[in-house]
């Protein structure tokens, strides 16, 4: 089950929405962390790592620079995607932002 896949670095928060599968940066030490988001299941893998602000309602993508094989290995090629809009369809509300200050 992907909800298993280990990510050196990041902690697993399991299926927070419709086959969205959410790992979280283990460095306490950010103010802003890092999230990797995962779509599966109901079409291509799709995969995204950036900041996500709720709050504000504003997101910034980062570069993937782990390592997703143990990820892969459970399903598949993954489409790396920038825009949070193609990974969650009912994102109403969030903007793209320019990277925040304190990153």
């Amino acid at each position: 089950m992907i909800k298993y896949a280990k990510i050196d670095g990041y902690g697993a928060l399991g299926e927070v929405g419709d086959h969205l599968y959410q790992w979280i940066n283990k460095d306490f030490t950010k103010e802003l962390r890092p999230v990797i988001l995962v779509r599966a299941y109901i079409s291509k893998p799709k995969v995204f790592k950036g900041i996500v602000l709720s709050r504000s309602q504003e997101y910034y993508p980062l570069e993937i620079t782990e390592d997703l094989s143990d990820l892969k290995s459970l399903v598949g090629e993954l489409e790396v995607v920038t825009d949070l809009k193609e990974l969650i369809e009912d994102l109403k509300g969030f903007k793209l932002i320019e990277a925040p200050k304190n990153l």
